[in-house]
């Protein structure tokens, strides 16, 4: 069970995004955009025709971590060791075959700021050459080094998933 006592929600409804307040979240919330399975488990969803927030490229549902009082909280490297995981599977991806799964923002980065995220992590499908559906994907890190980098290079950290299916941890 995915614990999100200290989380806020963005969804990409169809005019605007709307960010769901750790309080409202932990309400047994629920909307096309983010559901809680019987077994626990947690779907996002994000039609490519979703509301896009200032500052991104693409529409998004996401979690932002958040203090108990519901104020938004920033990883510092000196701080603790921070983990971000997962066990996910990709079911649906969109034409350019690419899903960002999870990123880490800067400090001062929010829903309505330019895009600061320091670390993405995407998932790409790998199509074969002579197949007409994808048969693999790959995990990759884009890190951003240095504040004023506009574009990150991906670093593959993962290759030959099948299924879409697999799990990742970030560990800061």
């Amino acid at each position: 069970m995915v614990d999100l006592a200290e989380w806020n929600l963005t969804i990409p409804t169809p005019a605007e995004p709307v960010v769901i307040e750790t309080s409202v979240l932990n309400q047994q919330y629920r909307s096309d955009y983010f559901y809680r399975s019987a077994d626990g488990s947690i779907t996002f969803w994000t039609p490519v025709t979703g509301s896009v927030a200032a500052g991104r490229a693409y529409p998004g549902s996401e979690l932002r971590e958040t203090r108990p009082d519901g104020s938004e909280y920033t990883w510092k490297y000196g701080d603790s060791v921070s983990l971000m995981q997962a066990d996910l599977k990709v079911s649906q991806i969109p034409s350019n075959g690419k899903v960002i799964i999870g990123q880490i923002r800067s400090a001062g980065d929010s829903q309505h700021q330019q895009d600061k995220a320091v670390i993405r992590l995407r998932y790409r499908v790998i199509k074969e050459e002579h197949h007409a559906a994808p048969v693999t994907g790959q995990l990759e890190a884009l890190i951003r080094t240095k504040p004023d980098t506009q574009k990150a290079p991906a670093q593959i950290l993962l290759r030959n998933i099948t299924e879409h299916s697999f799990e990742w941890n970030v560990q800061l």
